[in-house]
């Protein structure tokens, strides 16, 4: 009778699961959009149209180029920060879905969606970041050109480190696949 139980709380959390994803996606989505739209017309005006313009204006001896970019930076990070919370929000929503539509429809472990919760926020901030690097490297290289190099080696390092992590939560569900399998066919 325990097990039976049992089954039925792995398939009640499951199905918890899939309902309380659908709901992130449909909250989060809108936000992500609006987000990047405002982000890429921040990054279009301050670089294509006052940077430019402000190029060999000085106030005291600091170059207004700098300052835009340095403004510029700020606000773009401040908009990055909101948009890698909301796509933390879907990425753990689409572990969800996926944890449950690859296990036994509906039987989803807390482990499982953990993996797969690892697996697919980690590619994605890998994405991002990488997306980032390359919207803040001309910024960053007109404040200071040592800027550029030293956020690269970050980022590659971050970067590995977390697709580290991606293969061992991967590499963990495709141990428990490939077993569960080999059950199966020790049944035959």
């Amino acid at each position: 009778m325990s097990v039976n139980n049992k089954e039925k709380s792995i398939e009640e959390y499951g199905e918890e699961v899939y309902v309380d994803s659908v709901t992130l996606l449909k909250t989060s989505g809108p936000k992500i959009i609006l987000n990047i739209c405002v982000a890429v017309l921040i990054w279009l005006f301050g670089n294509m149209i006052f940077i430019p313009i402000s190029q060999g204006i000085f106030v005291y001896e600091y170059a207004v180029t700098s300052i835009i970019s340095l403004i510029t930076l700020v606000t773009l990070a401040g908009l990055m920060v909101s948009i890698v919370y909301e796509l933390r929000r879907i990425a753990n929503a689409a572990a969800g879905i996926l944890a449950y539509e690859v296990g036994k429809r509906g039987e989803v472990s807390v482990e499982e969606v953990s993996h797969y919760r690892t697996a697919l926020t980690g590619l994605l901030y890998v994405s991002i970041i990488s997306i980032m690097f390359l919207f803040f490297s001309t910024n960053l290289s007109l404040i200071h050109p040592a800027l550029t190099g030293i956020a690269l080696i970050a980022v590659v390092i971050w970067a590995f480190f977390t697709l580290w992590r991606v293969g061992r939560a991967l590499s963990a569900e495709i141990s428990r696949y490939v077993e569960d399998l080999g059950k199966k066919m020790e049944k035959r």
